[in-house]
């Protein structure tokens, strides 16, 4: 415990993010995955050869963008940099044991990056906003356009069903809404 408070202390971050527990949850996982390592390696593993499978398939390899890079558990990473020509890492944020194993690669880099383009929008609305108003809606988040360009091929790494937690979670404490009250991306 007294580890991951350090980590979450020592962590280059913006402060909405490590407010809204962006942060923190990481280092959980992070926590979590070396306890229950063996316990995720047939998941991590069949993720990773599913990726293989898939990018094998793509013939335009200048660039390949990673939704959701988290940790890279279960992202075959060294497979993806000999692969193609630019590795982007995408995630809102990226804790320093995922920027080490990036520097691995030349070809690799991390972006930081909100996909739902409403996290900012929620923080400033709980922080200062009338609580019991409207929630703003959310834009509908554009598609990943690549730090250099359109990317050849995307990749969502289990982002999709994670999106809306850490949002829907901030609310809750902060503003008091309940899952039931937030409004859904349309």
């Amino acid at each position: 415990m007294l580890i991951e408070f350090a980590k979450h202390l020592l962590t280059p971050a913006p402060t909405i993010l490590k407010e809204m527990g962006y942060v923190r949850e990481l280092i959980a996982i992070e926590a979590r995955e070396k306890r229950c390592h063996e316990a995720w390696k047939p998941h991590c593993e069949s993720s990773m050869q599913e990726i293989k499978e898939f990018t094998s398939h793509v013939t335009e390899t200048s660039c390949i963008a990673i939704l959701g890079a988290a940790l890279l558990n279960d992202v075959p990473l060294a497979y993806l940099a000999s692969r193609f020509k630019r590795v982007e890492l995408v995630d809102i944020v990226h804790l320093p044991s995922t920027r080490t194993k990036a520097a691995q690669f030349d070809n690799v880099v991390c972006v930081e990056c909100d996909v739902t383009g409403y996290v900012e929008t929620l923080y400033k609305y709980c922080k200062d906003g009338d609580k019991r108003s409207v929630l703003p809606k959310p834009s509908v988040p554009q598609l990943y356009v690549g730090v250099s360009g359109k990317p050849s091929c995307i990749v969502s790494a289990n982002i999709l069903s994670q999106l809306p937690i850490m949002p829907s979670l901030y609310a809750e404490k902060k503003c008091g809404y309940s899952d039931s009250e937030l409004v859904p991306i349309k």
